[in-house]
């Protein structure tokens, strides 16, 4: 949702969401990790979620390239047209 919503809103939104795109990229993989552990603390959940937030964010600049390429196709400046 992260991708799609930054390629929607586009303009400040999209560059924040990027910006924070960026942030998490920049931090090493294993450290993101045991970072999010400490804060939420030993779970099997927790475990679950730190894995996942970093694979939803790095997959949110490809859905982000999708949606915008979806955005310029015609049959949706037609819609837009047609209100």
């Amino acid at each position: 949702m992260l991708g799609v919503a930054s390629a929607y809103f586009g303009g400040w939104v999209d560059y924040l969401l990027q910006r924070f795109v960026d942030t998490v990229q920049a931090i090493p993989y294993l450290i993101l990790l045991i970072a999010i552990m400490v804060v939420l603390g030993p779970s099997f959940i927790n475990v679950v979620f730190a894995l996942s937030f970093r694979r939803a964010v790095t997959e949110s600049r490809v859905l982000r390239g999708a949606t915008m390429g979806l955005m310029n196709q015609t049959y949706i400046e037609a819609a837009r047209a047609m209100g």
